[in-house]
């Protein structure tokens, strides 16, 4: 005796016998789910579509049409083959279902058992090769999106030994690098449209264009050397007020002094940068900040309600995340970016009280090879 297909068969009839002559005649061959209704057999594909390849509903019930269902299956679960049997008399309604792309095939009534059998087999093999091809195209998707990731890795190295408005853009980039996902991590992430190879120019002009915006930003800013005392209290403030944005800040301080000696113009866009992107990211509009002012160094904490990475990725950096990084390591502080499932997203900034007399940073090739070592296991 031969073994049950891996993946069951959903039939909907509102006629009992139906149910079970069409039960009796295919359970050697397949797991059998049955529903008398289009509401029931939607219940049963929210619990186990994952284990159904084919459905066949009947077009005639008393509450919906066979067509309801296979519309409704056909936008939520697109992978199960969809079937309709019809007397004679609807044949209307199945071309019009054929027509309109919800079923593969149509099966009149009263049915040729040995016929319907052989096209249920058709159909159960198309959804295992649909299957198998979505899986293929998900493999080499999934390649070729390590390989773009690496490439702008190296791309981000790159820029960052050219840009010279900054100090510390290889220490920016690769604290920045270091702590992005390496693809986006939102739901549809995995269903991308696939171009089958990857755009060169397209690449070139988006990196080109990513270090464009945050160098343009950030020039006229960091052209001065000169650093003044600053208060990161009245900072973020002014640099709410300059986006617009005042009524989405929450500011707190421990104490309000949290005093740097900065360059002004760029640390006011550092704040400006991060503000803007953290409204962006929040759900529900607004950001707190906390400040918070220690013996050597000052900070900010930025608490973003219901935000998440969202986009965010290696492929995907906006340029306001960019430019706060390459401004705070110029300062020689830090960012370290983090996701919290009960909170949100969250931005923790510290900069040193003399941007003057931080030590400069160092950093190796090592942290490349940690990077190139998360792509080529992803």
């Amino acid at each position: 005796m031969e073994a049950k297909e891996e993946f069951g068969i959903l039939f909907v009839d509102d006629e009992d016998m139906a149910l079970k002559y069409f039960t009796k005649a295919f359970k050697n061959d397949y797991t059998i789910h049955t529903a008398t209704s289009v509401d029931e057999a939607k219940s049963i594909l929210d619990e186990r579509a994952s284990s159904i390849g084919v459905l066949i509903t009947d077009q005639r019930m008393p509450d919906k049409k066979g067509v309801d269902l296979l519309k409704h299956v056909r936008k939520e679960q697109p992978q199960i083959t969809r079937m309709l049997t019809t007397a004679y008399s609807d044949l209307d309604d199945a071309i019009e279902a054929v027509n309109s792309g919800e079923i593969m095939r149509y099966v009149t009534k009263p049915w040729d058992l040995k016929a319907l059998g052989m096209e249920l087999r058709h159909a159960m093999s198309f959804f295992k090769l649909k299957r198998e091809r979505d899986f293929l195209m998900q493999e080499k998707l999934s390649a070729l999106q390590r390989m773009q990731g690496l490439n702008r890795l190296r791309d981000l190295i790159t820029m960052a030994s050219a840009i010279t408005v900054t100090n510390n853009a290889p220490q920016a980039i690769k604290a920045l690098a270091e702590q992005l996902p390496n693809a986006a991590t939102s739901e549809s992430s995995g269903t991308r449209d696939f171009s089958g190879s990857v755009d060169l120019q397209k690449e070139i002009e988006t990196v080109v264009a990513m270090a464009s915006a945050a160098i343009g930003a950030i020039q006229s800013q960091a052209s001065s050397s000169e650093s003044t005392a600053c208060s990161i209290s009245q900072l973020v403030e002014e640099a709410a007020q300059a986006n617009g944005q005042a009524n989405l800040v929450t500011l707190e301080a421990s104490q309000a002094s949290g005093e740097i000696n900065a360059n002004r113009p760029l640390a006011q866009l550092m704040f400006a940068s991060i503000i803007q992107w953290a409204v962006e990211r929040s759900e529900n509009p607004g950001v707190q900040i906390l400040v918070e002012d220690q013996a050597d160094a000052s900070s900010a904490t930025f608490k973003i309600p219901g935000g998440s990475w969202g986009d965010v990725s290696l492929l995907n950096i906006p340029s306001p995340l960019l430019v706060a990084f390459l401004a705070c390591y110029h300062h020689g502080g830090s960012i370290a970016l983090s996701e919290d499932a009960d909170f949100g997203f969250r931005i923790e900034l510290s900069l040193p009280k003399d941007s003057a007399l931080a030590a400069p940073s160092q950093t190796d090739l090592a942290w490349f090879q940690r990077s190139v070592s998360r792509f080529q296991n992803w």
